[in-house]
């Protein structure tokens, strides 16, 4: 979704000197067109494939997809691998990017669709709240 203003803000970090750092116009006027401060918002979808210890006379697919099991866990659960994978890095002296730990081997992003003010709500996005 795309917001309607731009405005060059004074007193951040991108505008010290008066003018936006990158497009360069002045405090108080709109960012430049091509400027990588405008942003806007997409749906993506972020797939992680990881181990997951599950009951062994259990039913993994049930437990994973119909139990009460909460797809919140993934995130604590997500952070567990980051936390491993970035000892093993460090160990091996590797990173990916200069991120030790990165997830990517394990993930798999992808587009969705441009958002929409729906999304914005069920997201609880706001644009003035700190979330760009």
């Amino acid at each position: 979704m795309r917001r309607d203003s731009w405005p060059v803000e004074p007193d951040t970090y991108h505008t010290r000197t008066g003018f936006c750092h990158y497009c360069k116009q002045p405090v108080g006027t709109e960012h430049g067109a091509e400027c990588p401060y405008r942003i806007r918002t997409v749906i993506t979808r972020i797939t992680f494939e990881y181990l997951l210890p599950v009951m062994e006379a259990g039913d993994a697919a049930f437990y994973i997809e119909e139990s009460s099991r909460c797809n919140s866990n993934a995130l604590v659960e997500l952070e567990k691998l980051e936390t491993r994978i970035r000892a093993r890095h460090e160990a091996a002296g590797l990173n990916c990017w200069g991120i030790a730990g990165c997830l990517c081997a394990f993930s798999k992003a992808e587009y969705v669709r441009e958002a929409t003010e729906e999304d914005h709500e069920r997201f609880a996005f706001d644009w003035e709240g700190g979330d760009e």
